[in-house]
């Protein structure tokens, strides 16, 4: 059994369900029964207050959507203005409205609506591109009547919206703001003037278009958050104090105020986000905006905060300020990742009061940032990025550290070994590497104390000071040394223009050097000669491809560029080679090297030359234009090993060498002369010169003139022009009058094979005729016999001297007749 008191509960909660199933029939009954009249009266009612064509399809009860209260579902709901036969859209179009109403107080003559509610509809606001706009249906069509009695106006304090998309088009300013409504369950409160209201609200941010042009504002967002609302009934202020809202699952404090009393209106927009991606927060921006920080991310979460300011008056671009602060982040950009960065920056859409607010006066400093990259230290601080339609960059850069580092940028073009790097360097000029302003930079780059290896070329020096300075767009290079095992290079010099043109074609950088050594020894310079190497960054980081952009482009620039070498040398060595005071203007290209006006003293005596290598294929083709000056021949043959021939070789030669050499050829990656290249003109004069112990006029003295002395000829000037084929040397008709004997020598020469000379030496004894001479008597050079003997290859790659009676070698060397009687002189 029950007791007592619980039997009255139940049974009165039986009779109150009773009474309100009996009002919710009767309800329902006269719904249906003046479902007409019912309409007629909602419309005119709100017809009365709006300019606008109300309309309501149907209206019936609905139980479940307000039980244990009565709610009444409106169908059909539409709302549009005038102009609707133009452009057809409703300004409000609902597929149910709902009014939920307390079933008590119908029993009174003021029947409490506690909460009306609207569900799966649109309203739609636009301006045309006339300027005609539909927001006129919000204006009464009079000003509301003040009722004497508070209690015969209706109050709703409750409401709710669900699936509802509200857009507003701007089409003459090309704006649009579009937000879909999931579901927002709102309570109000009245507090004299101020209405106080609450609302749970989930919601879908479409988009806020300011200008459609250039993309939307927070597109695509959800929004979860039970908003507190303050609207000021007679300021005709909106307000939502700084409350934490959630935007696609991050937390964000938000506050905003919108001031409709005033005109214009104006607002103010308060975002905090403590922590928020990097991608997240570009993703609030526009695209055009967003897409100019594609090239940079953050892998931890950063604070930001931004503060807006604007008004609804056009031009109607709002003032922006945005603040950020990231701590032992990981920056990561287009250039590669910098670890440990801690920095601080702002934005601004003013940067410069005057012009105005927009992307072209729009900046992002950065206050603070440090962190390493590749391993690399470094502080940047008034870095400012200013305009967002070609973005300028002022960076202030600072760093110190052991120079080996570099090898993480640039280690696949140098190596370096040990010292110290010392970087200051203050640049303006674009972030984006399409953008062709102008570029400017001014500070140091400077290396202390280090070992280096450019590997391309694998030229390796032990002790290297660089000391690099920028002045505005072009890099001079001061006080700069290079030293190896046998050279030493001081560089002084300038590359004019050199910052616009790296960013731009790094190929077309032209540098103008001073070199300056004591001395230079060119058998370390031979990798010129040879294909260039490359080598492969170790892949130890992610970032590596990127980090091979710098150092690929940094080696496109040694490789690709000119330089113009202004040459001041106390002592070059090549092999045997030794030359003094060498002064040369040097032009290297990418394909070529040039000496021009290059002058030196060798031997004793001076040389002037213009030579060109092509150095773009596997062997180096060469031009040689020369001038020689009183050389000493013994010592020129071993400087250059005998020219490649090994029958006459320095130790048989004496004398002064004057001569003017044209020679073509090629040379080997090892510096030799490729067999068979040399092509060209040598003319020359030998002043007082001696043959000694030469090998073919030994083997002359197995057949003749066993009592004269071979082994050392004397004479005093021998000269004539010799043509260069092939590899082979025609050696044109010429007299050598020497103290031993006479000589007539004719034919062709040849570094390998093919050496074919012919030799005419008469009996008569030089010194007899020369004795004549002193007592007054002319000689007869014409009368006496002739010995005839042939010079070629043989076997073993000798020359060998034979008997040639028929005189052969004459006739293939100089096409003469052998049976003709032959003067040779």
């Amino acid at each position: 059994m029950l007791p007592r008191w619980a039997k009255i509960i139940i049974i009165t909660f039986l009779i109150l369900l009773l009474i309100l199933i009996i009002a919710w029939f009767v309800m329902a009954w006269y719904i249906s029964s003046h479902k007409k009249e019912l309409l007629a009266k909602i419309t005119t009612e709100v017809s009365g207050k709006i300019d606008g064509n109300f309309h309501i399809e149907d209206m019936e009860p609905a139980l479940l959507k307000g039980f244990p209260n009565i709610s009444v579902r409106l169908k059909g709901v539409s709302l549009s203005d005038s102009m609707y036969r133009v452009h057809h859209k409703n300004l409000l179009e609902m597929q149910s409205v709902y009014i939920k109403i307390n079933a008590l107080s119908l029993l009174s003559k003021h029947p409490q609506v506690m909460k009306v509610t609207i569900a799966d509809g649109t309203i739609y606001l636009f301006t045309d591109k006339n300027g005609y706009s539909n927001t006129y249906l919000f204006k009464p069509k009079q000003p509301p009547v003040q009722k004497k009695k508070k209690g015969k106006e209706i109050e709703i304090n409750n409401f709710g919206i669900e699936n509802v998309t509200f857009t507003f088009d701007h089409f003459e300013r090309n704006k649009q703001f579009k937000i879909t409504v999931k579901d927002m369950d709102g309570r109000i409160r009245n507090n004299g003037d101020v209405m106080d209201i609450i609302a749970d609200t989930r919601a879908h941010f479409h988009q806020l278009g300011f200008n459609l042009d250039k993309g939307g504002f927070v597109k695509n967002k959800d929004l979860d958050a039970d908003l507190h609302i303050l609207f000021n009934k007679k300021t005709k202020q909106v307000k939502l104090p700084k409350q934490e809202i959630e935007v696609d699952g991050t937390d964000i404090n938000f506050g905003c105020e919108f001031n409709f009393g005033n005109k214009p209106v104006n607002y103010t927009i308060d975002i905090d986000a403590p922590a928020i991606g990097f991608r997240e927060g570009t993703s609030y921006l526009s695209r055009h905006i967003a897409s100019k920080l594609d090239s940079f991310d953050l892998k931890k979460k950063l604070a930001v905060q931004v503060l807006i300011n604007g008004s609804f008056q056009y031009p109607d671009t709002p003032l922006i300020h945005a603040r950020w602060q990231a701590a032992n982040n990981v920056l990561m950009s287009s250039f590669g990742e910098v670890d440990k960065a801690n920095l601080k920056g702002e934005f601004y859409n003013n940067y410069v009061p005057e012009r105005g607010r927009g992307d072209d006066n729009s900046a992002i400093t950065i206050t603070t940032l440090t962190g390493t990259y590749a391993d690399i230290p470094f502080k940047a601080d008034s870095i400012v990025v200013y305009g967002l339609i070609n973005p300028l960059m002022k960076l202030k850069l600072a760093s110190r550290f052991p120079v080996e580092r570099l090898d993480a940028v640039i280690g696949n073009t140098f190596d370096f070994k040990g010292g110290e790097a010392d970087i200051s360097l203050n640049y303006t000029g674009p972030v984006l590497s399409k953008d062709t302003f102008r570029h400017s930079m001014y500070g140091h780059i400077r290396i202390r104390d280090a070992a280096l290896t450019y590997i391309p070329r694998s030229l390796s020096f032990s002790k290297c000071n660089v000391n690099i300075e920028f002045i505005g767009n072009d890099l001079l290079l001061r006080n700069t040394t290079l030293s190896s095992a046998r050279s030493n290079v001081k560089i002084d010099g300038t590359a004019r223009n050199f910052m616009n043109v790296y960013f731009l074609d790094p190929g077309k950088v032209i540098f103008d050097w001073n070199i300056s050594s004591n001395q230079i020894d060119l058998n370390e310079y031979k990798t010129f000669l040879a294909p260039r190497q490359t080598r492969k960054m170790a892949s130890r980081r992610k970032q590596n491809y990127k980090l091979a952009k710098i150092s690929n482009r940094l080696s496109l620039l040694l490789d690709k560029s000119s330089m113009y070498l202004h040459v001041d040398i106390s002592k070059l060595l090549y092999n045997h080679f030794t030359a003094q005071r060498i002064n040369a203007e040097v032009a290297l290209t990418n394909q070529a090297i040039d000496l021009k006006n290059a002058r030196l003293q060798h031997a004793g005596g001076a040389v002037a030359a213009n030579v060109h290598l092509n150095t773009a294929g596997s062997n180096t083709p060469f031009d040689v234009d020369a001038k020689v000056d009183n050389v000493k021949i013994d010592q020129l043959f071993y400087a250059f090993d005998n020219f490649g021939q090994s029958t006459l070789s320095s130790k048989n030669l004496r004398g002064a060498l004057s001569a003017g050499i044209n020679i073509r050829g090629a040379l080997t990656q090892s510096g030799g002369l490729v067999k068979n290249s040399m092509n060209g003109k040598i003319s020359f004069v030998l002043n007082n010169g001696e043959l000694n112990n030469f090998p073919p006029f030994e083997s002359i003295k197995k057949f003749v003139f066993k009592k004269r002395n071979l082994s050392h000829i004397t004479f005093n000037t021998l000269k004539n022009d010799l043509d260069v084929t092939n590899g082979k040397i025609k050696i044109n008709p010429m007299s050598i009058e020497s103290s031993a004997l006479t000589i007539n020598v004719a034919g062709v020469y040849a570094f390998d094979k093919g050496t074919d000379i012919s030799v005419a030496i008469p009996l008569r004894n030089p010194q007899k005729d020369r004795d004549l001479i002193a007592r007054g008597k002319k000689p007869k050079k014409d009368k006496g016999i002739v010995i005839y003997l042939r010079a070629t290859d043989g076997d073993d790659g000798k020359v060998n001297i034979a008997w040639d009676p028929l005189k052969k070698g004459l006739k293939d060397s100089t096409g003469a007749d052998p049976d003709a009687d032959v003067k040779m002189e």
